[in-house]
This record gives structure tokens, C-alpha cells and sequence, in this order.
């Protein structure tokens, strides 16, 4: 049945042209890294750079393709699971679904008598997994070899093979994974904590970045491996010629004037764009049909593939104008009202879809022009009414595009900008600020809305007023953007329970990051969690090893060393420095340090927590409530994405930019003020 699986998740859209690939046809392999937390940089990154700004995870292991199916799958060498919960993760159209596809055909060669079953998570649609597998994977099977039903036999089989560790599941999308609660990842853990047989299977699944990353993470057992882009020029031209010398006619002169036309000087930005496998194809496909220019962006390429579809499809489905504006249109809305309404955002139940584009056999039914034109696709089932079809657009990807559109052809900004904060609607927001006639006013709502998630709760514009106090306090001999300093004390005191990482400082001065990996802060992240070789050499290395340490991050017992030299390079407050080292004298020597600290390191603690909240305003516990840890995340992903958009958007105007950066993470007091 894994046959069935093998074939590229963009054939739809090009089988019409009789182009249609297994994944082993064009398949490039795609490099693996083992992510453990935010990597450093001295160097800025150029825009004809800006997918560096995506592999900001530390790597702790680079795996090439092969090395990875030895090593992590087949001797299972992964620190938290033994190669028994992986998941791979990715942006869109990241490759993360044909990886999957190359792990089964390997697991159904190489692992000798076990069993891999793939899932399309979206295809549950509200089922448990366990009951999916056998109350529909069994009975195919079953049907496939000539039974009607399976036989208890083949049912106590099969449990034996979970038993035995023998099943692989391969578990596809679970960004598309209708969840019964509002995150799938919980969910998933859920069914694996219940469910006797799912805890014997070794599992490799899929999921989008902006998922895996964009909160509480229940999945906190599985190893994750994120999929490295194409490189360029090797992977990127190798994938072009595999793409063009598969086709029939095996036209790889043309796959070589594509590769030739890359290398054009002013092609740096579509070069960076195109090392994301899903975005390569649409490139070679729209090459293919009409040698079109290269778009300057991700919204400018949709664009032009949007056009040249229509006008591949002109000899099979004719379409006037006026019929090609009504069917964008109400796939736009279609698109926004799914990602905002439906269960699962890309399966589309028939109803839904009925209600924004008429029923498919209605005469002039935009329904059924988009399934004869293979903008919509049949892809299941409802598993409430059988009798009725799951429906997806072509590509998540083009989904977003549509929504996108909708809101730009409508300067509907207001509406958009509600959803700020929820990683899902990113690229929406991205691809919106690429096509609207007015950026400026539409980053200005970004801003205001972001502000707005926190005005009415008066704790956390304490908090904030908290961080932007601290901020302007410091005595540091470098100048950093305020905003920075800002995000940075954002993230302090992680007793509040809320723990961003320094990414968004980094984001909005590239320096402070430089000075974090260099000899300024030496020390406090590289070896947070192991101990600190150097002593503390400005206020703002200081504050962060206080935070650490007062928040026990560092396992059950801060390293003795970074006690030690807490405080020694930093010129302090005289009062404080006294206090300091006195209540430093009272650790004892290295050899006794973990006896002692286990009878009087709680007490210790208590006393260094109150000289830091007295002279360094570090350590206090908010006790936020989880509406309000909510709120902070969201507010958090919120500016995240604002930095984003400041650094990556050049439609948007340097005065628009200036205003925004300037009152960045501020209290609302101190906005209206003009501060």
C-alpha cells in the first residue's frame, strides 16, 4: 500500500501536461539538522540571504540523507527517543512529506520484517489513530489481498507486530490533523499516553514549523530533525535537471537555461527563494509552460503561476476572464473563511465548500470549475457522512496565497489584522504585505492590533512597563537599539513561566546577537546549561545568569563555577557588590558543594532571589495566570513577526519602520505618550 504513497504531492498540478513523478524520479536529497536551541551569528544577513533567518536553531548535529537512516532510524541514535519519536519539521513546502515518502520505502526494504504504515493525519478526521488503524489501514489491507473483512487472525497479528516493535507509523500533516482540542500536538501525545499499541510503535511523523514551534509543545519526547533547504547552486540546479530530464521529451537544455537564467546577477533574492523544494517545482513548471521572468517574490511567484495555470488549462477548460475573476474570488474567500473557521484548515468538508462556491453540478458552478481545473481536489471522505467528499486545495501553500488575495482585494486590513499573534496566519501576513496597495497602513494595523493584545490587562502592561524600566536602567558601554533591550528583559524572569527565547532582541539588533556569540556575553549561552568559564562582563550578562540560575534551569543544581564568578568582571553597585560577596563566601569548597547544596541551597537561593529583585530588579515571580501566559505568547509571536516584516518587507516605508521599531514592546501609557 506504501506504493500508493510515492508520488510527489505537486503531481495533481502538473499531470494534466503529462508530468507526473514518483519522488524517486527528481528527488534530491535533503540534508537533516538535530535542533536544540537558537543559533548565533556575527554576521548580518543580506535580503539576498533572508532564508538564513529560517535555520536559526542551534544545530547540535548535521545529517546528511543516508547518514540519517543509519544512524538515527536503523541504530537509533537519537538523545531522547533511541530512533523511536522522530519528527521531522519544516517550513511549507519544505520537503518534510516527500522525506516521509523516502523513510518508508527505506523502512520497507532495509528494517527486515517490519511493518510501515502511512497516515495522512488529515484523514482522520476526528478518529483515534488506533482505531483508524485497524477499523480502515486492517480492512484495506484485507480487501487488497481478496478478503471481504479481516479475520480475528490478521487482527491478533497485527496487534503481535506492535507488540514485537515491528510497525512503523508514518504519520503525514499534523498541522492538518483536526484536534479535539485546539492543538494537534497535544492531542497526538494523548493518544499515544492512552493507547497500549501506539506506546510499541516507533513513529516518524511530519509538521510544519510554525506548529512545532509556535508554543506549549506536549511532543516534548520526540527528537526533532528539521529539513535543510536545497543548497545553491549544487541541490537547487541538480533538482532542476532531474525535473526537466524526467519529463518525456527529456528537455534538459531547458532545465539548463532555467539554471543559466538563475545565475543572472540581480537574481540573488529568487536564487535564496527557490532552495524550498515546493517552490523549485512551481519555478520549473511555470519555465516549462511559457520561459516566464523571474518574480522578485513569494507572492510575485504565485502570482505569475496563477496566470500561466489558467493559461495551460485554456486547451482543456476554456475560461473567460470575467470567469477566472468570480472563481479567485470565491476561492479567496473560501480559503479565508477556512482558515479561520474549519476544524482542519486544509480539508475542506463538501458543506463548507457548497456554501462559498455553489453545489459542483450546478450550471455555471464555480465548484466544479475549480475541480475540472485542479485548483480543488478530492481527497477523501467525510468520516461523519460518507456519502459526502473532503476536498483541498492543490497545495496548503496556495491556500494562504488565495486568502491573502482576498484580503488585499478587498483592503480588508482590519479583519486581517485581528489574527495577529496566531503563527498559523504568518504567511498570510507576509504574502499580504508582498500584494497590498498600501503596506504602510497595513503594518500600521499589525502594530496597533499587537499593542491591543495586552491594553486591557493592567498586570501585563505592568509587566511591561516592568521590562521597559529595566531596559533604560542598565549601564552597558554599547549602544543597542532600546527596542532590543527591551525584548531581552522581555524574557528575564522565567519563574513567570513565560520563556521566549533571545530571538526577537537578535531580530531587532543584529549587534546585540553578535555581541552574545562573541566575547561580551562569552559564556552565558553557550554553556547556560553546563557552567559559566567566564565571569559575568556587563550588566546584561550578569542579569541573564541571575535569571538562569534563580529560575533552576540548570538542571538541580546551578554548576559551582557559575556561583563562583557571579558578579566579579561587572562594575556594580557598591551596596550590592558587598552584599554580593558575602553571600558568595558562604559556598563551600567544590568537593562539598553538592551536599551542601542539597541542605541549604533552597535557603541560599531565597537570600541571592532577594538581592537581585532589591538591586537588580531580576527574579520576580508574576505568577501570570495561563490566560495571561497565553496572552504573552501571543503578543510575543506577535512583534516576532512585526521584526520580520521590518526586516524582510522593502515595500514598506523606512518612516513606517522607524515609528514601528521605536515603540516596539512598550506599554501602552508609554506609546500614547510618545515615549
Amino acid at each position: 500500500m506504501l506504493g500508493e504513497q510515492q508520488r510527489l504531492t505537486t503531481d495533481p498540478l502538473t499531470s494534466g501536461e503529462g508530468i507526473a513523478y514518483r519522488t524517486e524520479q527528481v528527488y534530491v536529497p535533503l540534508g537533516l539538522v538535530e535542533r536544540k536551541r537558537q543559533t548565533r551569528r556575527r554576521e548580518d544577513v543580506s535580503p539576498d540571504r533572508g532564508s538564513e533567518l529560517y535555520q536559526e536553531t542551534e544545530i547540535t548535529q548535521t545529517f546528511e540523507h543516508q547518514q540519517f537512516l543509519e544512524q538515527v532510524l536503523k541504530q537509533r541514535q537519537s538523545p531522547k527517543s533511541q530512533g523511536k519519536r522522530i519528527a521531522i519539521i519544516g517550513e511549507p513546502g519544505a520537503g518534510k512529506t516527500t522525506l516521509l515518502q523516502q523513510i518508508s520505502r527505506w523502512v520497507s526494504g532495509e528494517m527486515a520484517q517490519s511493518v510501515a504504515i502511512w497516515v495522512s493525519l488529515a484523514d482522520l478526521q476526528g478518529r483515534e489513530l488506533e482505531s483508524y488503524l485497524f477499523e480502515v489501514w486492517v480492512q484495506a489491507v484485507a480487501r487488497k489481498v481478496g478478503q471481504a473483512e479481516a479475520s480475528t487472525q490478521v487482527k491478533d497479528d497485527f496487534v503481535a507486530q506492535f507488540n514485537q516493535g515491528l510497525v512503523w507509523l508514518l504519520l503525514d500533516g499534523v498541522d492538518e490533523m483536526q484536534a479535539t482540542g485546539s492543538n494537534p500536538l497535544a492531542e497526538i501525545e494523548r493518544q499515544i499516553r492512552t493507547g497500549t499499541l501506539l506506546q510499541q510503535a516507533r513513529m516518524v511523523l511530519s509538521c510544519r514549523l510554525n506548529l512545532w514551534d509556535g508554543g506549549s509543545n506536549a511532543l516534548d519526547s520526540f527528537d526533532n530533525y528539521r529539513t535543510l533547504e536545497f543548497s545553491y547552486p549544487q541541490q537547487v540546479e541538480q533538482f532542476i535537471i532531474n525535473w526537466f530530464g524526467s519529463l518525456p521529451s527529456a528537455e534538459t537544455q531547458t532545465g539548463q537555461r532555467l539554471c543559466a537564467a538563475l545565475r543572472e546577477s540581480g537574481k540573488e533574492r529568487i536564487r535564496d527563494l527557490v532552495k524550498n523544494p515546493l517552490r523549485l517545482t512551481l519555478l520549473c513548471f511555470n519555465w516549462y509552460l511559457g520561459e516566464g521572468k523571474l518574480p522578485e517574490t513569494k507572492a510575485g511567484l504565485y502570482e505569475q503561476f496563477v496566470a500561466d495555470f489558467y493559461e495551460w488549462k485554456k486547451g482543456q477548460f476554456a475560461t473567460t476572464g470575467e470567469q477566472r475573476k468570480r472563481l479567485n474570488a470565491a476561492l479567496g474567500e473560501l480559503a479565508r473563511e477556512a482558515i479561520d473557521k474549519e476544524a482542519t484548515r486544509f480539508r475542506l468538508r463538501h458543506n463548507f465548500v457548497c456554501e462559498y462556491l455553489g453545489e459542483p453540478d450546478d450550471a455555471d458552478s464555480l465548484f466544479g470549475l475549480a475541480l475540472r481545473l485542479g485548483w480543488l481536489n478530492k481527497v477523501g471522505v467525510d468520516g461523519d457522512n460518507l456519502r459526502k467528499g473532503v476536498y483541498a486545495f492543490f497545495h496548503p501553500t496556495f491556500q494562504e496565497y488565495f486568502a491573502s488575495k482576498d484580503f488585499c482585494d478587498r483592503a480588508d486590513f482590519y479583519n486581517l489584522a485581528k489574527h495577529i499573534g496566531k503563527n498559523t496566519w504568518n504567511e498570510i501576513f507576509i504574502l499580504s504585505l508582498e500584494m497590498a496597495n498600501d503596506p504602510d497602513t497595513l503594518m500600521r494595523l499589525m502594530k496597533k492590533q499587537t499593542d491591543e493584545l495586552l491594553s486591557s490587562c493592567a498586570k501585563l502592561q505592568q509587566f511591561l512597563s516592568y521590562t521597559y524600566q529595566k531596559s533604560m536602567s542598565v549601564n552597558i558601554p554599547y549602544k543597542y537599539k532600546p527596542a532590543a533591550l527591551r525584548a531581552f528583559y522581555l524574557k528575564t524572569n522565567r519563574c513567570s513561566g513565560f520563556c521566549p527565547s533571545n530571538d526577537l532582541a537578535f531580530g531587532i539588533d543584529p549587534t546585540l546577537r553578535n555581541d552574545c556569540s562573541g566575547g561580551t556575553f562569552h559564556g552565558i549561552y553557550a554553556d547556560i546549561h553546563i557552567c559559566f568559564p567566564s565571569p559575568p562582563q556587563t550588566e546584561l550578562h550578569l542579569d541573564e545568569t541571575l535569571d538562569a540560575i534563580l529560575a533552576n534551569d540548570l538542571n538541580s543544581s546551578p554548576p559551582f563555577f557559575s556561583l563562583r564568578f557571579l558578579g566579579s568582571g561587572v562594575d556594580l553597585n557598591y551596596n550590592f557588590k558587598k552584599l554580593l560577596e558575602d553571600h558568595l563566601a558562604q559556598l563551600p569548597k567544590s568537593e562539598t558543594f553538592q551536599c551542601w547544596w542539597k541542605e541549604r541551597g533552597s535557603i541560599w537561593l531565597k537570600h541571592l532571589r532577594n538581592l537581585s529583585l532589591e538591586y537588580r530588579a531580576v527574579g520576580q515571580d508574576w505568577q501570570f495566570s495561563e490566560e495571561q501566559k497565553e496572552l504573552l505568547m501571543r503578543y510575543y509571536s506577535a512583534n516576532q513577526l512585526l521584526v520580520h516584516c521590518l526586516n524582510s518587507c522593502s515595500r514598506v516605508s523606512n518612516e513606517v519602520k522607524k515609528e514601528i521599531e521605536t515603540t516596539l514592546l512598550l506599554p501602552v501609557t508609554a506609546i500614547e505618550k510618545g515615549t
